[in-house]
């Protein structure tokens, strides 16, 4: 038998002296490699996957490899080795002749793959018996499948230098210890006291009532493993001796673990009238457990052998290399199917349907019938293609509830690929959903929606529908046993609190209609009064309206302005804010009693300036709404009309400048200069050069550049 401490190191390899015969040795192997057959080849091979494998998880598989790993001496070392050992024992005691390699008696091992604990972004799976085979050349077989990713990053690694598979070996061998003792040891001791003292002081006047309860709990463990040997014995030696007692102790304890004591279960409750009650539980456990080696025992002794196996390329001629790693296609045409998933999209009990039949046929050799009875079904058609390409025909039938006729597709519809959705458009049915969106009912008490869908063949149809505070929704749902490819067009006429009608143009929908009120937007006028209001003009009246012909839409007001009342901003909700027209007309009153008219005028811009210089003077409103006051701390705006014309105006976050009174030379001259310096909050400063411009509304941008 193998001796442990008869050791010494040839070429790399540990080799271990007899326990009785000085002519045997035992060479255990530095680590383990890929095996290789009688013809000197390894036994390996990777499959690379031409077409991805789609596994039942729904992720792909991109290739597999075969490989058998063993943990033997190679010829090339057990040679020299036995070279030295004759050598060796031909000067020590002579016949070197006699000199033989023994075999080692393992007694159980595994072997581990580091590609098994490799992300599952790599591999998917690798199958190895767990044990070596514990005899021989101790070969140990691995299957390994990749990913996609992972199939590329084998190849490569193993078609390149260095090493990428590292196994890992743990076996165990009967050897003959060294003149030592080792004994490992656990003693536990758990206990658990349970006392309850109740008393009631039952007597005249008031009572008194006690209940006390006491538990504890003491848990000592201890775990002792020692070692001891005579004069001479390998260090090393008592080291792994003490790692296999302390390693068997670990694992006795953790089959012999001790249960938990618990605690006390019984009565605890205390009954009226009794004086004294006292109750007492203690439990105790011991557990005790030794294991004793001894002088030239037989016991056994880990070998852990590791490492990273040679690169497949460093074992072969580079031009084998195509037949150890290969292509191969799993698509084979034989067993190609079709595989087809279908599902009705359509809501079967809102829209009345009873049932959907549906009826594939792949190229006349194969067909199949799938019958739907609700919507959340998937049924599923397949066959063998027989060589035959991707596409199908299928035709399918609409059964409604309560109604004598079906709806029945054009026959022959081609499908393709692995899926067929029959929508609600397919089903030969008009789905319109009318609905009230952003609309308030106190503006606009009715809304009246008139729908209408002209099919293919038949009578158009025309539903109206009338949309108030109390009723906001309703469904259209009629049969036209044909597929709807044609828009469905709407009208919405708007009846508002003061009686007036608003009716929009026909627009088109797919199938839902929002009834929103028609306002998308609001146009602001800003009117005022120049001249001297104290002593000549008593007041101005201002007829002014808008109109959108386009959606025959006006809204007309009248307002007065006098010294009191100088201006006025009229706000107007509109359909479309770059659609109709602003037109004014009035009178100037004087307290002369002198009258002056104002003729009907169209209004360019947004300000309406009328009095003693009537369409001479423009107000410019400075608009700050765009600029970032994150970034902007104070915004200067110089003003110029003319050369005596001239305003700056001061911009601070959250504040609306005062517009300014520009004096027209004439009315078609309205072109100003403006230009702004930006104060930036990092102390830095942003300008916009000169320009010129036309309108009323000067807004300012966000940010001038830097």
């Amino acid at each position: 038998m193998l001796r442990i401490d008869s050791v010494q190191t040839i070429t790399g390899v540990q080799v271990y002296g007899d326990d009785h015969d000085p002519y045997v040795f035992y060479a255990v192997p530095e680590q383990p490699t890929f095996r290789v057959d009688d013809n000197g080849k390894p036994v390996f091979r990777f499959l690379r996957y031409r077409t991805p494998k789609k596994r039942r998880d729904g992720t792909y598989g991109g290739g597999f490899a075969t490989f058998d790993v063993e943990f033997s001496l190679a010829d090339t070392k057990r040679d020299i080795i036995m070279e030295e050992l004759k050598r060796q024992v031909a000067a020590a005691r002579g016949r070197p002749e006699l000199v033989r390699l023994g075999t080692i008696q393992w007694a159980k091992g595994t072997a581990q793959l580091n590609m098994a604990n490799i992300s599952g972004d790599f591999v998917t799976s690798v199958f190895n018996p767990g044990s070596p085979s514990l005899y021989g050349k101790n070969i140990t077989p691995f299957t390994v499948e990749l990913t996609e990713e992972g199939a590329v990053l084998f190849e490569a690694a193993l078609k390149g230098l260095g090493g990428f598979v590292q196994v890992v070996y743990e076996m165990s061998a009967w050897v003959r210890l060294p003149p030592l003792t080792g004994t490992a040891t656990f003693d536990s001791s758990k206990y658990y006291d349970f006392v309850q003292t109740a008393k009631d002081d039952a007597g005249c006047g008031s009572d008194t009532f006690l209940n006390k309860i006491r538990e504890d709990i003491w848990n000592s463990e201890i775990l002792k493993v020692e070692v001891t040997s005579g004069m001479g014995t390998d260090e090393r030696v008592r080291a792994q001796i003490r790692e296999s007692l302390t390693r068997t102790l670990e694992d006795t304890v953790a089959k012999k673990m001790l249960e938990q004591l618990g605690h006390y279960d019984g009565d605890r409750t205390v009954l009226e009238d009794y004086e004294t009650i006292r109750r007492e539980y203690h439990k105790v456990k011991i557990d005790h457990f030794s294991y004793t080696i001894t002088e030239n025992a037989a016991a056994l002794y880990p070998f852990n052998p590791r490492g990273t196996l040679p690169n497949i390329v460093s074992m072969i001629d580079p031009a084998q290399v195509g037949e150890y790693f290969q292509e191969i296609d799993l698509d084979h045409p034989f067993f190609r199917r079709l595989e087809v998933t279908a599902r009705v999209n359509a809501d079967f009990a809102a829209l009345s349907i009873h049932s959907v039949d549906l009826h594939i046929d792949y190229q006349g050799r194969h067909s199949g019938d799938l019958h739907f009875s609700k919507e959340d079904e998937m049924l599923k058609f397949s066959c063998f293609k027989d060589g035959g390409p991707d596409e199908f025909t299928y035709r399918y039938r609409v059964n409604f509830k309560g109604a004598s006729r079906p709806y029945d597709s054009p026959p022959d519809l081609v499908g393709k690929g692995n899926e067929i959705t029959l929508n609600v458009d397919d089903t030969g049915l008009l789905m319109v959903d009318v609905e009230a969106g952003a609309i308030d009912a106190r503006d606009f008490p009715l809304a009246l929606v008139t729908v209408r869908y002209e099919p293919a063949s038949g009578p158009a149809i025309e539903e109206q529908y009338a949309v108030t505070g109390d009723k906001k929704a309703y469904q259209l749902r009629r049969p036209i046993y044909e597929p709807r490819r044609a828009p469905v067009k709407y009208r919405i006429e708007y009846h508002d609190a003061d009686g007036r009608t608003l009716t929009t143009g026909w627009q088109d929908t797919v199938r839902r209609i929002y009834v929103n009120t028609p306002f998308r937007d609001v146009k602001k006028i800003h009117a005022s009064a120049t001249g001297d209001l104290t002593a000549e003009i008593e007041s101005v009246t201002v007829d002014i309206s808008y109109t959108d012909a386009a959606n025959d839409y006006t809204v007309t007001e009248t307002f007065e302005l006098r010294k009191t009342a100088a201006s006025v901003d009229w706000e107007v909700p509109v359909i479309d804010f770059n659609a109709g027209q602003v037109t004014y007309s009035g009178y100037v009153r004087r307290y002369d009693g002198s009258i002056e008219r104002i003729p009907p005028t169209v209004l360019e811009g947004d300000s309406l300036v009328v009095g003693e210089t009537f369409g001479a003077v423009m107000d410019v409103q400075v608009v700050p709404d765009q600029v970032d006051f994150t970034q902007v701390a104070l915004v200067t705006v110089e003003l110029r009309y003319g050369d005596d014309q001239y305003q700056d105006v001061l911009v601070r976050p959250g504040e609306t400048p005062e517009p300014w009174h520009v004096q027209l030379t004439s009315p078609s001259e309205r072109r100003y200069r403006w230009s702004a310096t930006y104060y930036m909050k990092d102390q830095t400063e942003r300008t916009v050069p000169e320009r010129q411009s036309t309108t009323a509304q000067l807004v300012l941008p966000a940010l001038p550049p830097a």
